[in-house]
């Protein structure tokens, strides 16, 4: 769900990504925070994730951000897949993250996001507005990828705030299932 850079709403400098990656990340804290433990732990939404599964979902792609502005190979710091790119689907991906963390604490769960989310501002932060603009070969050139030249920024916006808010709504939709 990466918007096309040159919108209104992109942000187009590190410091309004940063604070709009802040903004979503608190709507999502502020919901998280209302809901009890058994609410974050035990709902399921039609395709049986649970809300801690969601969180979980959005630290683990926070790191795959975080490796890939460190030009890190990010497939391999995940650990689906090698530095040339050729791996599982998306889909695929997420399943064998799911299974792989289904024993993970809330609380552990909890720490890696918030960590997580802390690791990608740091990385954010040490970058300037021209960085924002390179596109993804700059970041992982060892990937055999065509990225059509796209900015950085799609997929900054695609692994924080965007992210954020796709998954408050799914969210809110396994929670409005128990009404």
């Amino acid at each position: 769900m990466t918007s096309e850079v040159g919108t209104p709403d992109t942000p187009r400098t590190v410091a309004a990504v940063i604070k709009r990656a802040e903004e979503a990340k608190h709507a999502l804290d502020q919901r998280l925070e209302q809901l009890s433990e058994e609410q974050l732990t035990t709902l399921r939404s039609q395709d049986g994730w649970t809300v801690r599964d969601h969180v979980l979902h959005l630290a683990l792609w926070m790191n795959n951000l975080t490796a890939m502005l460190r030009h890190q190979p990010r497939w391999e710091v995940m650990d689906v897949g090698d530095a040339s790119g050729q791996f599982h689907s998306i889909d695929e991906i997420n399943d064998i993250l799911q299974q792989r963390y289904r024993t993970s604490s809330l609380t552990d769960v909890l720490m890696m996001y918030n960590n997580a989310h802390r690791e990608v501002l740091n990385e954010l932060s040490a970058m300037d507005d021209a960085d924002l603009q390179k596109p993804y070969a700059a970041y992982q050139p060892q990937e055999q990828r065509d990225d059509s030249g796209l900015p950085i920024l799609n997929w900054i916006a695609g692994d924080t705030y965007e992210h954020f808010e796709e998954h408050l709504g799914w969210i809110d939709q396994i929670l409005a299932q128990k009404k």
